[in-house]
């Protein structure tokens, strides 16, 4: 009997967290923070959904968001030793993106 709650408990938080993983990567997303970042590309290899690219601007290299792609998992920031990603709403992101001249 105990054997039958564990396992019901135990799908209960994976169907749980994985809704609310869900939920939230319609709700937020990574932005990064130019400033700090130095264009290791350690992001960009551990995106599991390429959202992260290295894109050549007049100004130089930089890593860019495909909003589209991202989940906002957060192993990108595990990862970055320069706090230069941190996970944002959706609507933060849109209204402080800056074109790519």
């Amino acid at each position: 009997m105990t054997t039958y709650i564990i396992i019901a408990s135990v799908l209960l938080l994976f169907f749980t967290l994985g809704y609310f993983r869900h939920k939230r990567a319609r709700s937020k997303v990574v932005n990064v923070v130019d400033e700090n970042c130095t264009r290791c590309q350690r992001c960009v290899k551990k995106c599991r959904r390429k959202a992260l690219e290295v894109v050549n601007t007049e100004a130089g290299r930089r890593i860019v968001l495909n909003p589209n792609k991202c989940t906002a998992c957060g192993d990108c920031l595990a990862v970055c030793k320069f706090n230069a990603l941190e996970i944002v709403s959706r609507g933060q992101m849109e209204s402080s993106a800056t074109p790519l001249v």
